[in-house]
Order: C-alpha cells, then structure tokens, then sequence
C-alpha cells in the first residue's frame, strides 16, 4: 500500500472532529502524531492554594509533561490563571514553564480577581513570568485582569497584543532583555482606557511605530492613539459595546488604512454618527487605499433591527462610489437570542441599505450578511 505525504495526512485530521481525532490517535500509527498535535497544543494552569473557585491543576500538568517529554513540543498555545498566594506550587509553574519550549500564543489571566502585579514580587513569580514573555517564539499575548504590569516587559514581549481590564506601570522595575521586537497588533478591550495617553506618548513610539492593526474603543482619547500610529496603520476597529455613538468621530489622515470595522453592540438604532464618520473618512481624501468597510452589529434579545438614517445612507453611497478605489461595505448582523424571525429583519435591513445605497448595490460593492462570533 502506497504510503500517504505527510502534508496531506495533517491536512486530513485537521478537518476531523474532537472524537474522530481521539479514535485515530489511539489506533493508526501513522495518524497518532498529527492527532495529538491538535488534541494536545493547548494546556491550562490554575495557578492558586485552594480549590475554589476550580482546583490548582499544576501538579497534574508537571506529572504529564515529566511522564510523556514530547507532549511539550505539540502544546503551542498557554492559560495561565493566577490568583495569589500560589507560593506552594512556585516550583512546579517555573519547571513547567521550562519545558514548555514551543509556545506562541499566551493568556496571562488575573482570573476572578484583578491580580497586583507588585504581589508577585513578594512570591518570587514576577522574574519567572518576566523571562517567559520575553521569548522570541511568543507571538501572541493576551493579559486580563492585571494591575500594575510592568512597561519594561510590554515593550520586549510578543508582537500581538490584546489587553482587557489592564493597567501598565512605568514604576514597577522588572530586569528583562530587551527583544528589539515591535508591536504589529494591538487591541484594547474594556477596562484599559487609561492606557490610551500613555501608549500614544513618545516613549512607547518604538514599540507602535510599525502597528498594522488596532482595535479600540471611540471616545475622546482615541484620536491621539490613532494618530501616533498613522502611518503604518492597515486595519482599525473600533468597537462599540453598551453605548451608542452621539458624534463624528474626526480621525488623522490614514494613508495606509485597508480595512475599518465598526463593531455595534448598543441597544438601539442610532448608527448616524457610524455612517456620517465613514463618510468623513472617504470624502477627505486622507485614506486612498481603502478597500473594506464593515458594520457588525451584535446584540441580544432585541425586537428590532437597526434603521439606518436615509440621509446617512444616500451620502455614504455618494462618498463610496467617488472614492478611488470604491470600496465594499458589509452589513453584518448576529442575532444571538433573539427570539423572532431573525431572516425577516435581516431582510428588512437588506432591503433599506440596498434601495439607499443603489450606486454600491450596482457596482457590486455591497454585501449584507447574518455572522456568527
């Protein structure tokens, strides 16, 4: 029997579901590896004493990697949740931490409570930590829920970034080796609105000046970021989560910008400034390499879809058809729980952008679409 490129054995089990994948990785020799790359490349660490509100599992997790040595070599992708005080299983994080060789995408999460950076010193973590996200090999990193996170290891950690309820610190010392890395990704979630200033500040500009991405939240701090990174900036989403919009959002000019999304997630219809800030963007010229536009909407249990303004739309339709390169608007809409006929409003809303936006509709420009997160 012919035997099977290894491509196309890993292109194979990708496709397979969760149990398909146990079964072959227990039966077929040849499927065992590339099996257990995808059912082991990710690993949690509970990082506390008791055993509320989950058991510490740090323990189990060093037995498996002492037991089975090559396991440690599929598992790319780390959680780490921390909750203090962990001074008892110290040991058993910083071996594990070791013999983890292959991670590239990281979470650091103060899970349940935020966690004070300055505590880890206390316990001896913060260096070992410290060390770990400085690695060349991680490429992604996600922190929550951490106060007082260090500046010297923001700015020699991975290049894609995502913070959520985050404070940086520029007070609280840590020795790292700088890496000479620059962020290329960054998204803000809820809870970093302080780090607006600081991140647009002159001191941090060697580490955003080559940002292609950016995800933020609109308000009065977020121009002075956007602006700092202006001239590398590829793709910028701002995301809108309780509150709706109440004015144009003036932006700097974007000469590089491909890709801006809008994600709406307010209770109401009031998508007016959305529309009239889009306009904005393609009618001043600053942005020539436009390519995509896109409005998600995502909330639940309403009994409306949005309606948008005629007015708004008719001139958003003018702008997009006189920009060089006419960029495609996709309306995008999740439903989630909402409990009525979820195809009717998507066609409700169909049907009014289409009638308003008829030079996009015949340029083939215009898309309105249901998504799931």
């Amino acid at each position: 029997m012919p035997s099977i490129p290894q491509e196309l054995v890993n292109a194979i089990v990708s496709h397979l579901p969760l149990a398909s994948l146990k079964t072959c990785s227990l039966v077929d020799p040849t499927l065992r590896g590339p099996c257990q790359r995808i059912l082991l490349r990710s690993i949690t660490l509970k990082c506390w004493l008791s055993n509320w509100p989950e058991p510490p599992n740090l323990d189990e997790a060093l037995g498996l990697l002492e037991d089975s040595p090559h396991v440690a070599s599929y598992i790319t992708h780390l959680t780490i949740k921390l909750q203090l005080p962990i001074c008892a299983h110290l040991s058993a994080l910083q071996l594990i931490l070791r013999k983890l060789d292959n991670i590239t995408w990281c979470m650091v999460d103060g899970y349940y409570r935020r966690l004070e950076w300055t505590s880890l010193l206390t316990f001896g973590l913060s260096a070992v930590l410290a060390e770990f996200l400085g690695r060349e090999s991680l490429r992604t990193l996600h922190l929550r829920r951490v106060r007082g996170f260090p500046a010297a290891i923001f700015r020699c950690t991975a290049p894609r970034l995502s913070l959520e309820d985050v404070e940086i610190a520029e007070s609280v010392q840590e020795r790292v080796v700088p890496s000479g890395r620059t962020i290329v990704d960054l998204a803000l979630g809820r809870g970093t609105d302080d780090l607006y200033p600081l991140l647009a500040s002159p001191q941090f500009h060697s580490q955003t000046a080559s940002l292609r991405r950016l995800s933020i939240s609109p308000h009065d701090k977020s121009v002075a970021l956007i602006s700092s990174v202006a001239a590398s900036l590829q793709e910028l989403q701002f995301h809108h989560k309780g509150t709706e919009p109440r004015s144009i959002l003036a932006l700097p000019p974007l000469p590089a910008l491909k890709s801006i999304e809008f994600l709406i997630g307010f209770p109401g219809r009031r998508t007016t400034p959305v529309l009239d800030t889009i306009t904005s963007i393609l009618t001043s010229g600053t942005s020539p390499n436009l390519e995509n536009i896109t409005l998600s909407f995502s909330w639940y249990g309403l009994t409306h879809s949005p309606s948008p303004d005629a007015n708004s739309l008719a001139a958003l339709d003018a702008a997009l058809s006189s920009h060089p390169n006419a960029p495609a608007i996709h309306w995008r809409m999740n439903f989630r729980l909402m409990d009525f006929n979820s195809a009717q409003q998507l066609s409700e809303l169909a049907e009014r952008v289409r009638t308003e936006m008829c030079n996009a509709k015949k340029m083939e420009r215009l898309v309105v679409e249901e998504y799931q997160e």
